[in-house]
């Protein structure tokens, strides 16, 4: 299955954003006066980075990317990093017959949504609002990502997902996220994530003016060479080089899973997904993966 959005965000400047949160909300009240809206279909306004009409779509095409590659299985207990108001949980509320899902978000409505609507009906699926600061979603946020501590105990989850996190996210923040998959996914498990790679192919393409979100800036005082959609707002859309991203998740412990699927992002005419998609493996071996932070091993 191809789209061109799945696992995406779109970028609205201020005045535009303004209007169309405007519009969502009264196609948000014409849904409720004609009794529109199926059972546990957010409200429009709070997709307004994912689209309506393909909500369901893209949750059921991630669950069978999750299980074909991630090797989901029924009895998983799994963290996303990231679950917005819901559209990867929901599919999976069924498939996870005896397992469990825990999710994580910086956006208070969204996680209160799924608190109210998704959490009643599946008691153990729950939903977490982290206060963290992202300039893009929560320039509010009381704690920088690059020190939040995942509120779990240390090899928790049999399976971690991320879909378009580290699309948004600075590299030492990214960097500490890795340190913290690892720590709290068990030995011999997977977490997929979905991102923007600059492969020799991509770079190419983006540097001919390729690719959408168009990378046309470098990040300046990145450790290497990752490219930005905005100048104004880095954490719009980064993306990072495949080869030294690669590097960082082995030395955290998180090796990848070949192959890599790229994605439409950059102008392939093959990829399968809008964003690339990368499964990494948890190793045996804990202290190998303590590499990935410039501190010690964090404790349970």
């Amino acid at each position: 299955m191809k789209t061109q959005s799945h696992g995406g965000q779109r970028i609205f400047p201020a005045g535009r954003a303004w209007i169309r949160r405007s519009g969502l909300l009264m196609l948000d009240g014409w849904d409720r006066f004609r009794g529109r809206r199926p059972p546990l279909l957010p409200p429009r306004r709070l997709m307004e980075d994912v689209g309506w009409g393909a909500f369901r779509e893209f949750g059921e095409a991630f669950l069978e990317q999750a299980r074909e590659l991630g090797g989901l299985r029924p009895s998983d207990r799994v963290l996303e990093i990231g679950c917005g108001v819901g559209r990867m949980a929901i599919p999976m509320a069924d498939y996870l017959s005896t397992g469990a899902y825990e999710g994580l978000d910086v956006n208070r409505r969204a996680v209160r949504w799924c608190q109210r609507h998704v959490t009643p009906q599946y008691p153990d699926f729950r939903f977490h609002f982290v206060d963290l600061y992202n300039q893009r979603y929560n320039r509010r946020g009381s704690i920088p990502a690059a020190s939040v501590r995942f509120p779990y105990p240390d090899e928790a989850f049999d399976f971690v997902f991320l879909t378009s996190v580290f699309t948004h996210m600075l590299p030492p923040d990214l960097r500490h996220y890795i340190a913290e998959i690892a720590r709290v996914l068990r030995p011999g498990r997977r977490c997929l994530l979905t991102l923007f790679l600059l492969d020799d192919v991509a770079s190419g393409l983006v540097a001919a003016g390729g690719g959408l979100p168009r990378f046309s800036f470098p990040l300046d005082g990145a450790p290497f060479a990752c490219r930005i959609a905005d100048r104004r707002n880095p954490e719009a859309a980064i993306a990072y080089p495949e080869a030294d991203l690669l590097e960082w998740l082995s030395a955290g412990g998180l090796p990848a899973v070949p192959p890599i699927h790229y994605g439409t992002w950059s102008g392939r005419a093959d990829g399968r997904w809008y964003q690339d998609v990368l499964v990494v493996e948890r190793v045996q071996d804990r202290d190998h993966r303590c590499a990935a932070a410039d501190s010690s091993c964090p404790t349970a």
